[in-house]
Formats: C-alpha cells, structure tokens, sequence
C-alpha cells in the first residue's frame, strides 16, 4: 500500500500529473505568530487536537453514543490482544479511566482530568502493531499544552462544520489515506502549525482523498477546506475552480495504483 501523503511528496511522476491539472498558487491566510513551544511531539499534539476537535463536536451535537468509534480503537484493539502482557495491560486500564472520564464530560457530569484522557488515547492511537507497545509516558508540558488547546478552543469553527465522520479511512487500489473530517460533500483537514501558508502540498493531499472517495465511494466531493487551529482560520476551496482536467488524474491513478 502507498500512503498519499508520502506520495505526493515523493513521487515525482504524480507530482507533475497533478501539477499540469490543478490551477493552484500557495494561498497566505495570515501573519505568522510566535506562539510558545515547549519540547514535545508537536505531530503528537495535532493528533490530541483533532481528538478534542472530535470530543467537542460530539459533545455539541449531542452525539456521545458515536465516541467509541474514534481513532484510538485500532490501539485499543492491539492491546486487547495482548492483554496478558503486562505493559498492555496497563495500558487498558488508563483507556477505560480515560473513556469514563470523556464519557463523564459528554453527558455534563463532573470529570476530574479531561487532558490527561486526551493525550492518553492519543498516545493509544500511535500503537499500529503488537512489537509498537510501549509504556505510555504523559510529561507535564503535554498537559500544559493540551490545557492551552482546550481553553483556547475556537467554538465558532462548531457551527461551521457539522454532522461529520472523523479520520475517515479512505482506500483504493494501492493508495490510502485517511481524512481528518469528512462531512457531506466536503472534506477539511486540521493543521496545528505555526505557518499560515495554504502550500500545493495540502492541495494536492485533498484533492486526491476527493478522487479516491468519487474512485471507491461514488461519493462527490464539491469543496475542500484547510484549518489552522492556531489562528482559528477555516479556507474552503470549490473544486470546479481549481481542477482543470478530473478525469486525466483519475485514469493515471487507476492505471498507476489499481483504483
């Protein structure tokens, strides 16, 4: 399997396919902040992120019972195989303290630490494999910077995207890849840098999710969206506009991937 984020940056022969079909310049969406960084895993910090952006909208949406469903379960589902190793079995309790404490939160009960639960299913969410079980380790700065991203969570972005599915897998052939929210006919993704910048890059990454739902799906996606949750900035993008030949990226993608 290729996974689409490393072949639109790798792949040099699809890089010039899309670069010929897509009408695309790097779109700036605002002035670079400095904002405080302490030494964590900031790839690790998107991924909460997108957890709590999750959380909050079930929590709007009066959608609790769909929480189970989320992007930690395939870790969970490891760790319940080996639940007789003693690491993993470790591990599972703090899951089921960490989903009974987010439980506690989605239904306006009292909770006792709603960060500590977030950075422990997102550590949960990194375990892909039985040798990938490790001790989870939650230092104190991810709990000042997951607080940070909870106190400084922008409800507004709430009322623009609703009724959604979160880390929607999205396969085809020999290409996969998984979009951050998928909701109706469009798809958006959640970046966590500190660089406004909309690149070709991301672009290119959206586009092709777009394709291989249409390809595996038949589902039609009109728009695609980019959010800095940093800046709180949401840039939606109409896809007629931008893309001048569909069905020539389509038949490289089945003829070079099998979709």
């Amino acid at each position: 399997m290729y996974y689409i984020t490393k072949e639109i940056s790798k792949n040099e022969e699809l890089k010039n396919i899309l670069k010929e079909n897509i009408e695309f310049s790097p779109i700036k969406i605002s002035k670079k902040k400095k904002y405080w960084e302490n030494e964590i895993d900031y790839s690790l910090m998107g991924n909460a992120y997108e957890l709590l952006f999750q959380i909050k909208q079930l929590k709007k949406e009066k959608r609790k019972t769909e929480f189970h469903g989320l992007k930690y379960s395939r870790g969970k589902g490891i760790l319940l195989k080996n639940r007789e190793n003693k690491i993993a079995s470790k591990i599972l309790k703090k899951i089921y303290f960490s989903e009974k404490e987010i439980m506690k939160y989605l239904s306006n009960q009292k909770y006792k630490n709603i960060a500590k639960s977030i950075l422990i299913l997102t550590h949960v969410a990194n375990i892909r494999n039985d040798e990938n079980i490790k001790k989870i380790k939650i230092s104190k700065k991810e709990i000042k910077e997951m607080n940070y991203l909870i106190k400084t969570f922008d409800k507004k972005i709430l009322k623009k995207i609703k009724n959604s599915s979160f880390s929607y897998m999205v396969e085809s052939g020999l290409l996969i890849g998984e979009i951050d929210i998928l909701e109706s006919k469009k798809i958006i993704d959640i970046k966590t840098t500190t660089n406004p910048k909309i690149t070709r890059e991301m672009i290119n990454q959206q586009i092709l999710y777009a394709l291989l739902l249409k390809i595996n799906t038949g589902i039609e996606v009109k728009e695609i969206g980019i959010y800095f949750q940093k800046y709180k900035k949401l840039k939606m993008i109409k896809l007629k506009k931008i893309i001048k030949n569909e069905k020539y990226i389509i038949n490289y993608l089945e003829k070079k991937y099998r979709c």
